[in-house]
């Protein structure tokens, strides 16, 4: 994913974020894309296409040169509406990205689906990042689909301790997410009184997607898509019956899923 390395961020408003004074010039080899422009692409064609837009969240690092932005949108339905992720750059670490995903209504996590695209900040960036958006506003209903059956799958496979050790494993030595970002998901499992609870790996999903809250702008995206991946890919493993087993038969809040088959593409 990247080295596990925690930058600060922190939450600005439509004001700070949008700041004209922060756009950088352009030159030969770089086009600025204002973080207004990509604000107002989101939001006229969420217009054009019906939906109507219930939150707004923005995040920038503390130099104020990188921006991530979501956009949920006013479709709820089982308690998970679907979502628009921006990303942005002045500085030329990162190209402009627009990604699809789920918002968890009763903790406002986010959940990104496999769809991103982007764009460098050369030549015609504006053209493509409106069609970028317009292709990710096609794709909405299907996407969000799909992660509700991604959830689904998830919920039903049981999460003991021996899982939970390997999966946090995982993300800290596999995927390099930050140390104080998995403790954090570690420390909410442990937590009987957190609102997620502890009974499945869909549960662990909410402690860890609650965690990647704190995720740097530059790397929100792909660490909710990243770590959603290796959750999924580890599910269908064991309801598929796969040679890894992970856990012990006693082990506690477990019950066996092996033999049983996932019955939906995901």
């Amino acid at each position: 994913m990247r080295q596990a390395k925690f930058s600060p961020r922190k939450k600005v408003d439509f004001q700070e974020a949008t700041d004209p004074d922060l756009v950088p010039e352009k030159t030969e080899t770089y086009t600025p894309l204002s973080n207004l422009e990509v604000i107002r692409q989101v939001r006229n064609k969420a217009g054009r296409m019906g939906y109507d837009i219930s939150m707004e969240r923005y995040l920038m690092n503390k130099k104020r040169s990188q921006f991530f932005g979501t956009f949920v949108l006013e479709n709820e339905e089982g308690g998970i509406s679907s979502q628009i992720g921006v990303c942005n750059s002045y500085d030329k670490t990162r190209s402009a990205i627009v990604a699809l995903g789920a918002s968890v209504h009763r903790c406002s996590n986010l959940s990104f689906s496999t769809f991103k695209k982007f764009r460098k900040h050369t030549g015609d960036v504006h053209g493509d990042f409106e069609d970028m958006v317009e292709n990710a506003f096609g794709r909405v209903e299907d996407e969000t689909q799909r992660i509700r059956q991604r959830y689904n799958l998830l919920r039903e496979v049981d999460l003991n301790d021996e899982d939970a050790a390997y999966l946090l494993g995982r993300l800290l030595y596999d995927l390099q997410v930050p140390v104080t970002l998995v403790n954090a998901t570690k420390k909410s499992l442990l937590n009987d009184d957190f609102v997620f609870g502890n009974d499945t790996w869909f549960d662990f999903h909410m402690h860890l997607t609650d965690a990647l809250k704190e995720s740097h702008p530059r790397n929100m995206v792909e660490d909710h898509i990243t770590t959603e991946e290796m959750l999924v890919g580890e599910a269908k493993a064991r309801m598929n019956g796969a040679d890894r087993q992970l856990g012990n038969p006693n082990a506690h809040r477990m019950t066996r899923v092996s033999g049983r088959t996932a019955s939906m593409d995901v």
